[in-house]
């Protein structure tokens, strides 16, 4: 309860909540301006939802991409010192470990066995190389934004352990209800929302910042545009195609035996 009475930790609450009503703001502004010169065109409501459809992570990207800027200069400005929090952060990379790649063929292969253990899976006629580009990178866009705002909050406040923890799980839960709402029809891919967040932060306490953009090109990415986990189109447009419903426990299970492999292994 303490960490919830913190300054720090209200400041870093405050700046991500500003961060995820603009997204939220931006998106929804974004779509109605798209919207609107498509009926000045005379175009018809399925040609517009086709359009913003297929180009739904760009906007969302976008959207994030410009929310994240204006949050971090607030911060910069408030802070009242010549500060340049992306740069100071990204100066701290270093190279990532051999684990994290353990961990994410792992991953990889294990979720691959899995989804080709339920009938259904096939190879997806309507895969495309734009619509893959388009996936692999969103997918890592829409987790790493809110990830490095909350990380140069964090390293600037000098949060303790238990004022991190309660702005993972308290960010978490933002994350989840911007999700919904730019996404409404999220719906099996809440798991994947609350398991990538968890791991995101998991890895950045037991191991260093470039293996958790090592996982978000590794593992995120891949997952999405290959393997059709995908948060705006779902299975539509990757690679494979499985009609079944997403394994929850199995998922769970896969990646606790990572994260467990990640935490314990003595590779550097």
């Amino acid at each position: 309860m303490e960490a919830f009475a913190s300054p720090n930790f209200k400041k870093v609450i405050l700046y991500y909540f500003i961060f995820c009503v603009g997204f939220v703001f931006l998106h929804i502004s974004l779509i109605s301006i798209f919207t609107f010169f498509h009926f000045l065109l005379d175009h018809d409501m399925g040609t517009i939802e086709n359009w913003l459809n297929r180009n739904g992570w760009e906007i969302l990207t976008f959207s994030k991409a410009i929310c994240f800027f204006l949050v971090s200069k607030i911060f910069q400005i408030n802070s009242y010192q010549d500060l340049h929090p992306i740069k100071s952060l990204l100066k701290k990379l270093s190279f990532p470990s051999i684990k994290i790649f353990g961990m994410s063929f792992f991953l990889l292969a294990i979720v691959y066995i899995y989804l080709f253990e339920i009938e259904g899976v096939t190879t997806n006629i309507l895969f495309q190389e734009g619509f893959f580009y388009s996936s692999f990178l969103g997918a890592c866009s829409y987790y790493i934004f809110d990830f490095l705002l909350i990380i140069i909050l964090y390293e600037y406040y000098q949060l303790s352990f238990n004022e991190l923890s309660m702005v993972t799980y308290t960010s978490m839960l933002f994350f989840i209800v911007t999700s919904k709402i730019a996404l409404p029809y999220l719906s099996k891919y809440y798991i994947f929302i609350l398991i990538h967040f968890l791991t995101l932060f998991f890895i950045h306490r037991k191991g260093a910042l470039i293996d958790c953009f090592v996982y978000c090109i590794f593992v995120i990415a891949p997952l999405s545009a290959i393997y059709g986990l995908d948060l705006v189109w779902d299975n539509s447009y990757g690679l494979f195609n499985f009609t079944q419903k997403t394994p929850i426990v199995g998922f769970l299970g896969i990646w606790c035996l990572a994260l467990g492999y990640y935490r314990f292994s003595r590779l550097n």
